[in-house]
């Protein structure tokens, strides 16, 4: 599997207008000091939702609002059928082999 960084924190010195790009941490932040900018780019926080019941409607929209990459794993055809909750994807596989494949 290939390594996928957590981002990349681009810094920008203000002085000498230099641009400064390093692998991020997940706990990065934006910082602005008095010489330099300092804005994270990469890819943002994933959240895998089990079942597609009301309650996971309210979650889900706070989420994508909150601007997480959402899946909604449901495989029973009733709920996966009437889901439209813009923003997310749905899979209708079982939860346990969905979490294998988007680690």
């Amino acid at each position: 599997m290939p390594f996928l960084p957590d981002g990349w924190t681009c810094t920008l010195d203000m002085n000498n207008v230099a641009v400064k790009l390093e692998l991020a941490q997940a706990t990065d932040g934006v910082t602005f000091g008095e010489t330099t900018l300092s804005t994270i780019h990469g890819p943002r926080y994933r959240m895998l939702v089990i079942g597609a019941g009301q309650l996971s409607r309210y979650l889900c929209s706070i989420a994508v609002g909150l601007d997480y990459h959402v899946t909604v794993c449901d495989p029973r055809e009733e709920y996966a059928d009437e889901w439209d909750v813009p923003g997310m994807k749905i899979v209708r596989t079982m939860p346990d082999d969905n979490g294998h494949e988007t680690r």
